[in-house]
């Protein structure tokens, strides 16, 4: 089981990760934001909806365990969920993905400052349908996630100089 962490850590996780990617985005170009080949065959804006799609799941996977019932997990390999992932997203402009991107993570940071205290106590309803901690199930799909790929995006953005 993932580290257990209280609601202001992973706040602070969230609102750190979210500022250096946001820092990043808004340094793009029009033609950088669109531009293929920035992560493998992936524009910005596709790296942008795949972590719109992870996000979501974060947030209904929180949410089913807090109703008490399991999210289920997409079908495929990661490869294939990623490319359904950003295929819903191919025929959305930047400033829509990008938005979308703002709302999931206000969506986020809502649900963890709303959860119950007992969520981040041992042995609560929550972990135990989830099988991790709330950090655990927030962490490698969000604010463990996004730093990843604003890496990448930030290399790219580098060697374009």
């Amino acid at each position: 089981m993932e580290e257990r962490l209280e609601r202001d850590t992973i706040l602070n996780r969230i609102h750190a990760a979210h500022r250096r990617m946001t820092h990043t985005l808004d340094q793009l170009t029009p033609v950088q934001q669109v531009q293929p080949d920035v992560v493998g065959f992936w524009s910005v804006k596709d790296v942008v909806a795949h972590l719109v799609f992870w996000n979501r799941f974060a947030i209904h996977e929180v949410g089913s365990a807090q109703a008490g019932n399991v999210y289920p997990h997409p079908e495929g390999t990661p490869d294939e969920i990623n490319e359904r992932a950003v295929a819903e997203f191919r025929h959305q402009d930047w400033r829509d993905v990008h938005s979308l991107f703002e709302q999931s993570c206000r969506q986020l940071i809502d649900m963890v400052e709303n959860l119950a205290d007992d969520a981040f106590m041992e042995g609560n309803a929550i972990e135990q349908i989830l099988d991790e901690t709330i950090h655990g199930a927030l962490a490698n799909n969000t604010y463990e996630h996004w730093p990843i790929h604003e890496a990448q995006i930030r290399m790219w953005m580098e060697e374009q100089e």
